[in-house]
């Protein structure tokens, strides 16, 4: 990047949601007079609306959207969007002599008949730049690594260059759980811009993968952090909501969601003694509505 005069870069820190930002300051860029300063805000809807969402990801993403910590996540997916905000700051006068606004969609998701993740897509666009930084090129590498659950297969790094709002560029990372044990694998990525010198990174939520006979599907991944959740009328059924609500408090691991057998007779696990019991009319054990978490062979 070129602006007509050295810059010392530093950047500041911020933990929230897991998202990390670090700097470096050259020494010899230390009396230029100027400094790039890197933070974090959330994403704007006008700026997120450009983007092309699919819409199996768009209900998570809108969560992350309204989330002060930009992200959010269910059973099934994740998802981080956030501004990365660049500023030049005049160091004599304190006056901002421009910035740049990097947008970033951080999507992952996976499925409870696979180890192998759908692709992480991943969306970055520069949506707004003024004053010194107004004609700035900026190109971007990502890289991705995971933890000992999981295993990056393809565009483990890429370089790209940032375009314009509304125009996004998207590039997909191959994640797969490989093996037969049950595992729990989370994948980081980590964005820096040429000339830059900063770089902001993202980390998904643990996804547990497993292998089991007896289930529907031999091999499958879901999000055990998740909590769950299901509606029911404690006025008509107020027997079984009391019920339930008193085992689930007693047992909070009973609502930890798992993939379960489908040729079962009887739901295991969480769902065995809320669901096993009936102490009231009322709909039928066997209603999805409700398991604290729904049988794959349901969905």
């Amino acid at each position: 990047m070129r602006l007509g005069k050295a810059v010392a870069i530093t950047a500041s820190v911020l933990m929230a949601g897991g998202l990390v930002l670090s700097g470096i300051a050259p020494a010899s860029a230390a009396t230029a007079g100027t400094e790039l300063t890197l933070s974090i805000k959330q994403l704007p809807a006008s700026v997120f609306d450009t983007a092309k969402v699919p819409s199996n990801e768009l209900g998570t993403c809108l969560a992350a959207l309204g989330s002060k910590a930009t992200t959010a996540a269910t059973r099934l997916d994740w998802c981080s969007n956030f501004a990365g905000v660049i500023t030049l700051i005049n160091l004599k006068t304190g006056k901002v002599e421009g910035t740049a606004t990097m947008a970033f969609i951080d999507y992952a998701s996976w499925k409870v008949s696979s180890r192998t993740w759908n692709p992480v897509i991943q969306e970055i666009s520069e949506s707004a730049a003024t004053g010194a930084l107004a004609d700035v090129k900026f190109v971007a590498d990502g890289a991705s690594t995971c933890t000992s659950g999981c295993h990056v297969t393809s565009n483990a790094n890429y370089t790209v260059n940032v375009p314009r709002d509304p125009t996004w560029v998207e590039k997909k990372v191959g994640v797969d759980s490989p093996g037969s044990a049950a595992v729990i694998g989370a994948l980081t990525t980590k964005w820096t811009f040429a000339g830059v010198l900063s770089s902001a990174s993202r980390t998904t939520v643990g996804v547990r993968c497993d292998s089991r006979t007896g289930y529907k599907y031999l091999n499958g991944c879901a999000n055990p952090s998740y909590t769950p959740t299901y509606n029911l009328d404690s006025g008509k059924y107020p027997d079984i909501a009391k019920f339930d609500k008193a085992q689930i408090a007693k047992h909070p691991a009973w609502a930890t969601l798992t993939r379960v057998s489908a040729t079962s007779s009887r739901p295991s696990g969480s769902r065995q003694m809320p669901c096993g019991i009936r102490n009231s009319p009322g709909p039928e054990p066997t209603s999805p509505q409700l398991f604290s978490s729904v049988p794959d062979a349901l969905k």
